[in-house]
Order: C-alpha cells, then structure tokens, then sequence
C-alpha cells in the first residue's frame, strides 16, 4: 500500500525515474498523443473542465521512505462532484498500461487529492484479448472524443466497463 502522495514538480533530470524519454517511444507514438491531448484540451476547454497534462506525483508505499514519481498522460478535473479521470494514452495497449492505470495511477492520485479516481485508455489499437478493469476508447476518429469523454465525466458510480467487443464506443 502507499504511505503518501502529493502533487510535485517534475523530479530533477537525470534521476532513473524524471522523463518518460522520447528516445524509447515511436515517433508516431507521439504524434498521436499530441493529437490527443489537443482532442482533449479542446473537449476540456468547449466545456470548462480542468485539464492537466502530464502532472507528476511523487508517492512512498508502506514499507518504503524512498520517494517514487509517476506521471499520468491526462488528468480531467470535472468538478468537485465529479471523480477526477486519468487518462493513459497509447498508440496500442498492453498489459502495462492496465496496471499502470489501477495499480498506480488511481491509488496515487486518490491519496493525493483527497478524491475519488476514475480511469480510461485512448488508444488507436486494441487487442481484445488483452483485458484491464477501465473504459478504453479506440480513438481512429479524434473528434468522436467529446461524446466519449462526455459520458465518462457525467457518470455518477464507477463501474466495471463492458466486455471488450463493446469497448470501442467512438467507432463508426
């Protein structure tokens, strides 16, 4: 379990853990999560949502005093009613980014915050096969976003998603 959490600044260069480096990511990787993030600050700013992108959290677990950092793609803050929603963006999933999202990013986040978390993927690929426990949008169409993001935000309980063949909902 996790001893604390905060919001931080990024951690000082050169530590093993203070850049996602660009060096090991596709460059279409990140032209698509450029593509994305601009999708969703333009969704975020049509409706006066708070949007962070890549905010760093520092955290310790339990048996540990060693500060540890993440940093999420995309943090919605829909309100104070509403659950924050961290998004994870990748051009395709796998099995990482599900415990990325529940085991990392959502207890962190809930620590530092105060407040309830709620989790989603976009990505361009998604295999099926390979299941996680959050909402994943097969985001080919970027402006389909809205509806998508529009329905995570209004929803009031956090529920499981649906089975994989329907976790496409922005597909035409």
């Amino acid at each position: 379990g996790l001893r604390t959490a905060e919001l931080c600044e990024p951690p000082v260069a050169g530590t093993a853990s203070s850049q996602k480096p660009a060096q090991q990511r596709h460059q279409r990787g990140l032209r698509y999560e450029t593509a994305v993030r601009s999708a969703v600050q333009e969704w975020a700013d049509s409706r006066r949502v708070e949007l962070h992108c890549g905010p760093w959290f520092r955290w310790t677990a339990v048996e540990s005093t060693k500060w540890r950092f993440c940093q999420p793609d995309l943090l919605v803050d829909a309100g104070s009613r509403s659950p924050l929603l961290v998004l994870e963006v990748k051009l395709s999933i796998e099995a990482r980014a599900w415990w990325q999202l529940d085991s990392l990013y959502r207890p962190v986040v809930e620590l530092a915050t105060g407040r309830a978390v709620r989790t989603a993927a976009i990505t361009q690929s998604f295999d099926p096969a390979i299941r996680g426990r959050v909402p994943v949008a097969v985001a080919l169409c970027l402006g389909d976003l809205a509806a998508w993001l529009d329905q995570l935000t209004a929803e009031s309980t956090l529920s499981l998603p649906p089975e994989p063949e329907t976790l496409a909902p922005i597909l035409r």
